[in-house]
């Protein structure tokens, strides 16, 4: 496939994704995969459209394909601890997420995931240490923080 096709059908796939329209994205995510086993960035969004998709197995399976391509790749740490958690494997899923943050300490969304995810597992000190780096990293984000934070003060508790 030449590059202008592959460019072309990964903006397709991009859009897809964006829309919510998982299961075509993931057609042709997987099309581009066959024809290039190194492609970084397709293995890259078809962990994330796999995700969404909830097969986790898969898309965790996409993200160690793009670690072994590139070991130092922030997003595919990221994307390989969100499987990791999914599946059951929490610890292993806080490890990847935290490589990510430190390969990329700039960026909000694996401290985010971070939080989420010790939020979810009822870790609830953990997840307010995870906050409270938010809020000191990232005070533009202290407006998103409110829903989290609702849950956050809820962490521990049971379910009504």
């Amino acid at each position: 496939m030449e590059k202008q096709e592959r460019d072309r059908l990964l903006q397709i796939a991009r859009q897809s994704a964006e829309r919510g329209e998982r299961h075509r994205a993931r057609v042709i995510l997987a099309r581009l995969a066959r024809e290039d086993p190194q492609d970084v960035p397709v293995l890259d969004l078809l962990g994330f459209v796999l995700f969404f998709l909830g097969r986790y197995q898969e898309g965790l399976d996409a993200c160690e394909r793009a670690l072994a391509i590139r070991p130092d790749h922030p997003y595919a740490h990221k994307g390989r601890g969100l499987h990791l958690a999914a599946i059951g494997r929490l610890d292993e899923g806080l490890i990847a997420l935290r490589r990510a943050i430190e390969l990329r300490p700039d960026w909000l969304d694996p401290r985010w995931d971070l939080c989420v995810t010790l939020i979810g597992a009822a870790r609830c000190e953990e997840a307010r240490a995870a906050m409270d780096e938010i809020n000191a990293r990232f005070p533009e984000a202290a407006p998103r923080l409110a829903r989290m934070r609702a849950e956050l003060d809820a962490c521990g508790e049971p379910a009504p």
